[in-house]
């Protein structure tokens, strides 16, 4: 690091879940310097990147934690259209790296067309966002949200499908979860399976009993997974 003008005066090195893991302590003004992570990926042979930056009690200095980077990354896209007649859709999506090895795809589908199934469908999906984001394993927080939606007054109850798919960038697996969803395909080369499921949509599901479907995947370099609502 030192002939990178990197002047790293402690590190820490470990293995978690496979990965190695590096936490140096730098001065504040080399913590964002690209350098720093190209050292560390010369130094163990893999490619490495810096995930977290912290303050230290040690004036002028940082603690840099660098982690093995992903073997994958994503690339992802989404097309929807109105059910004619309606200005806006019952379907909600999102795609966001939950950290730098994870990343969620979520499709939920609110029963009938228009704002009140918009509702539902956002509803659902910012709520699973905040669960995955603050680390919420998916079928807790999948079940969590269920309850929840099912919870509320007789005016307010709505039902929505629920399509979740959390990748593991590292070794690239992942999990589709479903609630009332309609099928997945995962293509892989020219072969394509159907994923589905028998679990109700979410708020008619409960919280009791009410687990989603699940399904694993092993997945590699160049394979597509496809959700798609029923409308």
């Amino acid at each position: 690091l030192l002939s990178r003008k990197i002047h790293c005066s402690e590190a820490v090195v470990y293995e978690e879940g496979g990965r190695t893991v590096c936490t140096v302590l730098v001065p504040e003004n080399e913590a964002v310097l690209p350098a720093l992570p190209q050292g560390a990926s010369e130094v163990f042979g893999r490619p490495m990147m810096a995930v977290e930056r912290m303050d230290t009690k040690k004036p002028g200095f940082a603690a840099v934690c660098l982690k093995q980077a992903p073997k994958y990354d994503v690339v992802f896209g989404a097309a929807g259209l109105p059910k004619a007649g309606n200005h806006r859709s019952g379907d909600s999506h999102s795609l966001i790296h939950l950290s730098a090895d994870k990343f969620m795809l979520a499709l939920c589908d609110g029963m009938g067309s228009g704002r009140l199934a918009q509702r539902e469908s956002t509803l659902a999906v910012r709520l699973l966002e905040q669960f995955l984001r603050a680390g919420v394993r998916p079928e807790n927080a999948l079940r969590t949200l269920s309850s929840a939606l099912a919870l509320r007054g007789e005016d307010e109850i709505g039902f929505t499908t629920i399509d979740l798919l959390r990748l593991d960038l590292f070794p690239g697996e992942g999990d589709i979860y479903k609630y009332g969803a309609a099928p997945s395909y995962v293509k892989k080369g020219t072969a394509v399976s159907r994923v589905t499921g028998c679990a109700l949509p979410a708020a008619l599901a409960g919280g009791e009993g009410g687990a989603p479907d699940e399904t694993h995947l092993n997945l590699e370099a160049g394979d597509c997974v496809l959700l798609i609502s029923a409308g």
